[in-house]
């Protein structure tokens, strides 16, 4: 498909977010006609259904809900759409709506050798098979792909990867409202102590009222990096995240100096600040702490921060899982060597 295509076909957009906006803008630069928005849950806008012409193009303007939108189209009797991967390639100015995407088709032709290194630190068959469909992907753009490489049955940071032995306490660094610490309590009923890190205020709020029915838990409005800093902070729709210019500003801090333990378990999920939060955590990781860290928030993630936990302390056995049907929730487990021994 092209822009002769678009410009000689009915074209909606699937989704009036930031990123439906974002394409109509586009659209218009290029000379592209847009007959309207469709919108599953704005009863202003029109429904899938209501789109008599079956050879129109559809341009589904959703990351997170990419998949059941397709799907939802080849339901409807629909040939013809374009996800994200596919907009981002006719249009690549989209890249850099979500640093996931940016530069993500062409990371894996730039570093192969560092892909296929990858293959030598996971040894399970679901850590290989997970990372055959992120290359896969990388390389084709088959968003299908997720849904064959997702864990369903398995609950995402706290599964049976996890030595419950070994994880009394807990970091949750990126607590958003509360649901990973209550996830870690449903997991160890006999925790000893959580932290919980949320620079977002709203995000924090929520957080304390939600968890405030349990004990030994501490709260922090700050975000984390290698060292007590000030940083930008966005909390706009396109996520809450540290990013330069952001309108607000943000007190960030090392967990090598507020956790008091030595060992404990380290969940992060940081919008892409996961690199900078490690450092701050060399002790942690030299005393094998267990590790759960989100590898997808942009494309080289994947192998330099299993590379960065190497360096501080190479004594750990890699996990690798997938939990949507899109790009996001790729999550590294470190697991300490002694649990194998």
């Amino acid at each position: 498909m092209n822009y002769t295509d678009l410009k000689n076909n009915d074209v909606y957009i699937f989704g009036y977010g930031a990123l439906g906006r974002k394409v109509y803008k586009i659209l218009n630069e290029y000379d592209i006609k847009c007959l309207g928005y469709i919108d599953n849950h704005k009863n202003n806008l029109l429904k899938l259904q209501d789109i008599q012409n079956k050879e129109a193009i559809i341009l589904v303007a959703s990351i997170n809900y990419m998949y059941e939108i397709y799907q939802q189209c080849v339901n409807a009797g629909f040939k013809n759409f374009l996800l994200f991967p596919d907009l981002i390639k006719m249009f690549p100015e989209l890249e850099a709506f979500n640093d996931a995407f940016n530069g993500l088709f062409t990371d894996y032709a730039k570093n192969r050798t560092k892909y296929d290194n990858l293959y030598k630190l996971f040894t399970d068959k679901k850590s290989l098979e997970v990372l055959d469909g992120i290359i896969e992907f990388r390389k084709t753009t088959d968003y299908t792909i997720f849904n064959r490489i997702k864990s369903d049955s398995e609950e995402q940071y706290f599964n049976n990867l996890i030595p419950i032995e070994q994880v009394g306490v807990l970091v949750d660094g990126g607590a958003y409202i509360g649901d990973s610490a209550e996830s870690f309590i449903k997991f160890n009923p006999h925790y000893k102590k959580i932290y919980c890190f949320e620079p977002d205020e709203q995000n924090y709020d929520l957080m304390c009222r939600n968890l405030n029915k349990y004990s030994n838990i501490k709260y922090y409005k700050n975000g984390l990096s290698d060292k007590p800093k000030q940083a930008f902070f966005s909390n706009d729709n396109t996520g809450s995240k540290i990013i330069e210019n952001a309108p607000n500003i943000i007190e960030c801090v090392a967990l090598d100096d507020i956790v008091t333990e030595n060992k404990v378990m380290i969940k992060l999920d940081i919008e892409g600040a996961e690199p900078e939060a490690l450092n701050g955590a060399q002790r942690l990781i030299k005393n094998s702490s267990v590790l759960a860290i989100c590898v997808y928030h942009k494309p080289e993630h994947l192998y330099t921060i299993p590379e960065q936990i190497k360096k501080i302390n190479p004594n750990y056995h890699f996990y690798l899982r997938h939990y949507t049907n899109t790009i996001f929730e790729t999550v590294l487990y470190a697991i300490p060597l002694e649990r194998n021994n």
